[in-house]
């Protein structure tokens, strides 16, 4: 099934409940990912975020300068946790989530904005999670680490942990639930209930893709300035729903 220009520029601030999207899938090479650093083997949560951690400016995300009256359409290309590229289908926005550190004390992982013009090296966060997969820590652009926990947080101490809010940079309050709109694996919305983002998976009967997985991260277009930041919490959802947690 597709969708014209015309239909996903109408599907700005919509509702949750009204913004269904069509899955898209585009073929284009696999970039060259980054490869797991050994010589970090031995150091800990802390150190990993100070070491790789610089953070960049507010405004690192703010290069979409051409408005386009539709989501960001960022195409996850391996489709798993352990590091890919998220591609804009009309090349606005390039993010790149890596694995920097993998011991039996700590997983580390970092987003970079791969955006050309933008350095690579220079992570926008950072994400490192505890032994046996359990839940770590997170460092965003304040500088400051703070339990992944606390940061996305349940609804109440004895609801579903497939639902859970954080808030933003901006200082919203935003909540990832699982499975709880149809063609979404994951749903994001503000507490208007208005729709910012979601992950849907490779339509089911559809062939494999050279260079693709299938699966499509959509954000909309009002929240650049949130997109690494969707990343992060949805990395840290998925790894929870990944791990039983």
């Amino acid at each position: 099934m597709s969708i014209s220009v015309g239909q996903r520029a109408s599907m700005h601030s919509m509702p949750a409940s009204e913004w269904h999207v069509a899955h898209l899938s585009y073929m284009c090479p696999l970039p060259k990912m980054v490869n797991t650093d050994s010589s970090n083997a031995n150091i800990d949560r802390a150190t990993v975020c100070e070491r790789y951690c610089t953070l960049a400016p507010r405004d690192v995300l703010s290069v979409m300068s051409t408005v386009y009256g539709m989501p960001y359409l960022l195409e996850d290309k391996t489709g798993k946790l352990t590091g890919s590229d998220f591609v804009d289908m009309n090349d606005r926005l390039r993010l790149r989530l890596s694995c920097t550190a993998q011991a039996p004390t700590h997983t580390a992982y970092m987003i970079h904005n791969a955006t050309h013009g933008h350095d690579p090296l220079n992570p926008l966060i950072a994400l490192a999670f505890g032994p046996n997969n359990s839940l770590g820590t997170i460092t965003t652009r304040s500088g400051a680490a703070m339990p992944m926990s606390q940061y996305l947080a349940k609804l109440s101490p004895l609801g579903s942990s497939m639902t859970r809010k954080f808030i933003g940079s901006d200082g919203q309050e935003y909540r990832w639930s699982w499975r709880t709109t149809k063609g979404h694996e994951w749903t994001c919305t503000n507490r208007s209930q208005y729709l910012v983002a979601f992950y849907s998976l490779k339509v089911a009967g559809e062939p494999d893709y050279l260079g693709s997985s299938g699966c499509m991260l959509t954000v909309d277009e009002a929240y650049p300035h949130l997109v690494a930041e969707v990343l992060a919490s949805l990395t840290i959802m998925r790894h929870i729903a990944a791990h039983g947690l």
